[in-house]
C-alpha cells in the first residue's frame, strides 16, 4: 500500500509506515509498540535523529553505581508513543493490528495539497485514529489525533528513590511526574543539544512583549524539562544540525486540558515531545468524536536561518494565502476610538473616497454597522438565551444609520475600487453552541454583499468544546463559500488561539494601539512585527500604524517629555507605514481624517508598495539588522530562493548614525547582488560583508529589490550575451538617490 504525489510519499513496508519526501523520512511502528517512531532521518544530510530502543539508566541509580564502582544496571522499556490522561501505558491497550488507510489530500483554500496517513487502532472501550501529513518538499511531518470512546484519567506517579535506588532517602520528597499527555514522544540518541524553546504571547490588549526565548544545553537532571512555548529548536553542538517541533495549539494559559507546560525533555530517557493534547477525558464522555491539537516535528541542516527556514516553509504550506483576501493594506476607523458611533452612510462614503484617494484597497466597518449594541457582546443573560439570536435581532443592519441597509455601500465601494469588509462577534453563549447560525449569518452577508473578509473578534474559547465550535464555524463559512471567504483573527483580547492555533483560518489581527490611550509608538509596533517575523510569517499578520497628526501629540503630555524623540508625531505617517509593510498594513484610523501633507505621504508610497507587495510576500521573510529600539537601524528582508531575489527595507531610527552595514539572509555562495531602489531616500552598496546604507536623516527608510546577477555571467561565460538573457546591461551593485 502506497501513494505518491511529486517527492511525497507514503506507504506500508514490513510492518511499519513510511511517511517521506526528499527532505525528511520517518518511520513509525504499526505492530508491536505500535506508532513508536522507528528512524527520523534528514534526508538531505542523512542525519538520524531517533533511536528505536527504550532503555536508559536513571540519573540517580547512575551515579550511585559509579560511586560504588560497579556498572550502572540499564532499565530496558519499551517507547511510548503517546501519553493521554496521565496513562504512559496508554497506547499498549491497543493490541488488535493497526488499519491504515492513505489519502492525496488536494490543496484547500487555505492549505497546499498533501498526503495523509490514516491509522486506526481499536481497543474494547476507545477508537484512536493517528493521522501523519507531508506536503511535497516540505522539511516537516505533522500529525494530530482523533479519540472516540470512554477513558479515565490514569493516577499520578511519584517515583521515590533513595542513594542507591531502593526505596525513599531519608528528608527527599516524592518526585511528581508533570502532568504531561506527551502527544509525539521522540526519543533521541543525540547527546550534545541545545534546546531553545520560544513562547508567543498573545491577548495583547495587556502585553507588548509577544516573543520569550529560553535556552538550555542539555545535562542529566534529576527531574524532566517542562518548557513553555508553541515552538521548540533542539541543534546538535557538534554540527549544528537540528530539528524543530510546532505545537498549533493556543498559548499555554488558554489550553483547556491545562499541561504543565508545552513541551516536555527528559535527558536520561532521551526522551522530547510537545505535551498537552487539547483533549480530557471529560471531553469524550458523550461519545463525539475528538481531534487533539496538531502537532508538527520536522529537521534541518544547521546553516544559516535553516531552523526558521525549515518552521516558514511548513507554515507558508499549511496556511496558504490569496492575494486580495489575505493579501491586503486595510483602513478601519475603530483605530481613532469613536466606537464606531459616527458610523453612518455619509461618513463611509467619504471614508471609501479617502481610501480610494490614497490608494487603500480594502476598509473595513468595525463594530457598529449592525443593529444590535456592542455593549451587548458583554451582558450575560442568566435565562441562557442569546443575545445575538433570542434576545434581538442583532445582525440585522442599523437602519438608523444606513436606511438603506450595506449593499448601496458595498456597491459603492466596489466603484470605487475598494474591498467592504465587517466586523464579526461569534455567539460565545454555552460553549459556542450557535456556531451554525454564526455561519449561516456570515454565508448571508459573503452573498447579499459580496463581502469575503471578515473580522472575528470577542472569541473566548474557554473549553475544547468552545474552541471545536468556533473552529467548526470558520470551516464551514471557508468551505460553503468556496473558499472566497477569508478571517482575520483577532488575538488582542480574550481566551483565542494565539499565534499558531489557527494559523490555517486567516490573517491575525494582532494588536489594538491608540494614540488616545497614548499605547502607539512607531518603534514597538515595529519591535513586535521583527520579532515575530523571526519565526512566523509576517504573510499571516497585521500591524497598524495610526493618525499621527501633529495634534495627537498632545495626547501624550504630559506622560512623556515634550521633546520625547519617539511619539509617533515625530515621524512620517510613511516612516509609519514602511514599519508595518512586511506585514499586512492596518490603517487603524478614519481615512477621511488624513490631513493633505499625511494624504500626500501615503498615496505615492502605497502605489509603489502595491507593485512589490507580491514579490515581498512571495519570499521568505526575515528580520534584519538590529531589533527596532527607537535608536536602532533596523530592517527587513523578503528572499525568494526559487529566484535568488528579494526585497529589503532598512530603517533609521532617531539615531545619530546615518549608516550601518547589515547582514543579508540565505544569500547563494558568491551571490553578486543588483539593487534598484523602490522608494525612499539614501544610498546603498552591497559587499562581502553585506548590504552597506547610508540614510541622511533620522526617521528615514528606503525600500530596495534585488536580484542575483551571478546566473546571468554564468549565461555569458557560456556565450548566451547576458543581454539577450534578462536586458540587463549593467550589473550594477549600488542604489542611490532620492525619490
Amino acid at each position: 500500500m502506497n501513494k505518491s504525489l511529486e517527492d511525497a510519499r507514503i506507504r506500508v513496508e514490513e510492518g511499519s509506515l513510511v511517511i517521506a519526501n526528499s527532505r525528511i523520512r520517518r518511520t513509525v511502528a504499526l505492530t508491536g509498540n505500535v506508532l513508536s517512531t522507528l528512524s527520523l532521518q534528514n534526508v538531505a544530510t542523512g542525519r538520524e535523529w531517533s533511536r528505536p530502543d527504550g532503555s536508559y539508566i536513571p540519573r540517580l541509580q547512575r551515579d550511585m553505581a559509579i560511586a560504588e564502582g560497579q556498572a550502572p544496571t540499564r532499565h530496558v522499556r519499551q517507547q511510548a508513543a503517546l501519553f493521554f490522561a496521565g496513562n504512559e501505558d496508554f497506547i499498549r491497550q491497543f493490541t488488535s493490528p493497526a488499519q491504515v488507510a492513505i489519502e492525496h489530500r488536494e490543496g484547500r483554500p487555505f492549505e497546499a495539497a498533501s498526503l495523509v496517513a490514516h491509522v486506526t487502532l481499536q481497543g474494547a472501550e476507545m477508537r484512536v485514529i493517528r493521522h501523519y501529513q507531508i506536503y511535497p518538499g516540505c522539511p516537516a511531518i505533522a500529525c494530530w489525533t482523533d479519540v472516540r470512546g470512554r477513558c479515565v484519567r490514569g493516577p499520578v506517579r511519584a517515583e521515590t528513590v533513595d542513594a542507591r535506588g531502593r526505596g525513599v532517602r531519608p528528608g527527599s520528597r516524592p518526585r511528581r511526574t508533570p502532568n504531561a499527555d506527551i502527544h509525539d514522544a521522540l526519543f533521541l540518541q543525540a547527546q550534545h543539544l541545545r534546546i531553545r524553546n520560544v513562547e508567543f504571547t498573545d491577548c495583547s490588549d495587556y502585553v507588548d512583549n509577544y516573543v520569550q526565548e529560553q535556552e538550555r544545553y542539555t545535562y542529566p537532571t534529576f527531574e524532566p524539562w517542562v518548557l513553555d512555548g508553541q515552538l521548540l529548536f533542539a541543534e546538535d553542538l557538534r554540527n549544528g544540525e537540528g530539528l524543530f517541533m510546532a505545537k498549533e495549539s493556543p498559548v499555554l494559559c488558554d489550553q483547556p486540558d491545562q499541561p504543565d507546560g508545552d513541551f516536555l525533555y527528559a535527558f536520561d530517557r532521551g526522551c522530547l515531545g510537545p505535551i498537552g493534547w487539547g483533549i480530557t477525558p471529560e471531553d469524550l464522555q458523550e461519545g463525539e468524536n475528538v481531534s487533539s491539537w496538531r502537532t508538527v516535528i520536522g529537521v534541518y541542516d544547521g546553516s544559516d536561518a535553516s531552523g526558521a527556514e525549515a518552521v516558514k516553509h511548513y507554515l507558508a504550506r499549511r496556511s496558504r494565502e490569496t492575494p486580495g483576501r489575505d493579501w491586503v493594506v486595510m483602513a478601519n476607523q475603530w483605530g481613532d476610538s469613536r466606537s464606531g458611533k459616527q458610523l453612518d452612510e455619509a461618513f463611509v462614503r467619504a471614508e471609501i473616497d479617502a481610501c480610494a484617494e490614497v490608494g487603500i484597497p480594502a476598509y473595513m466597518l468595525d463594530a457598529g454597522w449592525q443593529a444590535g449594541r456592542f455593549e451587548q457582546v458583554l451582558d450575560v443573560d442568566a435565562s441562557g438565551k442569546s443575545v445575538f439570536y433570542d434576545l434581538s435581532r442583532y445582525w440585522e443592519v442599523d437602519r438608523r444609520k444606513f436606511p438603506q441597509g450595506l449593499r448601496p455601500i458595498a456597491d459603492y465601494a466596489r466603484c470605487r475600487g475598494v474591498e467592504l469588509m465587517l466586523w464579526f462577534n461569534p455567539d460565545p453563549l454555552d460553549e459556542n453552541r450557535n456556531a451554525d447560525r454564526d455561519a449561516e449569518t456570515l454565508l448571508a452577508l459573503h452573498r447579499e454583499l459580496g463581502v469575503r473578509v471578515f473580522k472575528i473578534d470577542g472569541v473566548w474559547n474557554l473549553t475544547g468544546r468552545a474552541e471545536r465550535n468556533n473552529r467548526r464555524f470558520l470551516e464551514r463559512v471557508v468551505r460553503e463559500s468556496g473558499g472566497a471567504v477569508g478571517f482575520q483573527l483577532d488575538i488582542t483580547n480574550g481566551a483565542r488561539w494565539g499565534f499558531l492555533g489557527a494559523i490555517d483560518l486567516g490573517i491575525l489581527f494582532v494588536e489594538n494601539r491608540y494614540a488616545t490611550f497614548a499605547t502607539y509608538f512607531p518603534y514597538k509596533v515595529h519591535k513586535n512585527l521583527w520579532e515575530l517575523a523571526r519565526y512566523l510569517r509576517p504573510q499571516r499578520l497585521q500591524f497598524e500604524f495610526i493618525n499621527n497628526r501633529a495634534e495627537q501629540g498632545l495626547k501624550y503630555r504630559p506622560q512623556f517629555a515634550e521633546e520625547d524623540p519617539l511619539t509617533p508625531e515625530s515621524f512620517d505617517i510613511a516612516y509609519c507605514f514602511a514599519a508595518v509593510m512586511f506585514a499586512n498594513p492596518l490603517a487603524w484610523l478614519e481615512p477621511s481624517a488624513l490631513n493633505e501633507q499625511q494624504r500626500a505621504q501615503l498615496a505615492p508610497l502605497l502605489t509603489a508598495y502595491q507593485r512589490v507587495r507580491d514579490a515581498i510576500f512571495a519570499g521568505d521573510i526575515y528580520p534584519i539588522g538590529e531589533k527596532p529600539s527607537g535608536r536602532s537601524i533596523t530592517g527587513f528582508q523578503s528572499h525568494n530562493p526559487s529566484t535568488g531575489s528579494g526585497v529589503v527595507c532598512v530603517y533609521r531610527e532617531a539615531t545619530e548614525r546615518t549608516e550601518s552595514v547589515l547582514a543579508l539572509r540565505r544569500l547563494s555562495p558568491g551571490a553578486r547582488l543588483r539593487f534598484q531602489r523602490l522608494y525612499g531616500e539614501g544610498e546603498a552598496d552591497y559587499g562581502p560583508g553585506g548590504l552597506r546604507v547610508r540614510l541622511p536623516r533620522q526617521r528615514s527608510f528606503v525600500l530596495l529589490q534585488y536580484t542575483d546577477v551571478l546566473p546571468r555571467r554564468l549565461l555569458g561565460e557560456l556565450g548566451v550575451p547576458v543581454e539577450k538573457a534578462d536586458g540587463l546591461r549593467d550589473p550594477a551593485n549600488s542604489a542611490s538617490g532620492r525619490r
